[in-house]
């Protein structure tokens, strides 16, 4: 066990470095780039919640620019009732410019911010501080980024001990599998944490949620880490 803690530990650390060189060199030839790298920006950019799935820009041989992304389900309530398409409609578009009509009513996205224009309204207005000044947001319901990535670790908290519960009645012995990843976690979590701090008259009763929020913030800090879900 712990020369396979030792191996994941090495291999971790040496794609992380491998990504932080490939970064580095893509800075330094970037032609003509004397703007300073900023970190807190791209983090911010990355963890903040979207519409949509974003990894990558590139430019085609005529010029174009293409965005790579998957899109996510928009859903609004509007006066109209409940309008619901595709992120795509709005084309990669974030600044407001581009119009999506959808049951006789005209939607703008800017800033990741979702607007209904007022009636009769083509384009988005903004006043001197750059608010947007003839539209109002629908109460927003969308699957964005960060909803599914919620949803995404309920359906791995169901799959997993959902699996490890199955192995745990047919094999009543020693834990296998899942149930020998998991079993020793759940036990560290009940003695270690649980008990000494709710006592061991009440603990049986909470038990339940305790494990199953830790494992619920557990496996969405760990989709966190992962890029492909960060973007």
């Amino acid at each position: 066990m712990k020369n396979l803690l030792k191996e994941v530990t090495l291999s971790c650390v040496a794609l992380l470095a491998c990504f932080n060189t490939m970064a580095s060199e893509n800075k330094n030839n970037k032609p003509g780039a004397e703007e300073e790298f900023n970190s807190v920006e791209m983090i911010m950019h990355h963890i903040s919640d979207a519409h949509d799935f974003h990894f990558l820009d590139y430019t085609d041989s005529e010029g174009v620019e293409h965005a790579v992304s998957i899109p996510l389900p928009v859903i609004l309530y509007t006066n109209n009732g409940l309008v619901y398409f595709m992120s795509s409609a709005f084309h990669h578009n974030d600044d407001g410019s581009y119009v999506v009509s959808k049951s006789g009513t005209n939607f703008v996205k800017y800033h990741e911010k979702i607007y209904q224009l007022n009636d009769g309204a083509s384009s988005l207005e903004f006043d001197e501080q750059h608010h947007p000044l003839n539209a109002v947001k629908p109460i927003d319901i969308s699957i964005t980024k960060n909803v599914f990535s919620m949803l995404l670790s309920v359906v791995l908290l169901l799959t997993l001990f959902g699996a490890a519960g199955r192995s745990a009645r047919k094999n009543p012995g020693a834990p296998k599998g899942i149930l020998a990843f998991l079993e020793p976690i759940v036990v560290f979590i009940r003695e270690d944490i649980i008990i000494p701090n709710v006592g061991e008259k009440k603990y049986k009763t909470y038990i339940p949620y305790l494990i199953t929020t830790f494992f619920f913030i557990f496996f969405n800090n760990l989709l966190g880490l992962i890029l492909v879900v960060q973007m």
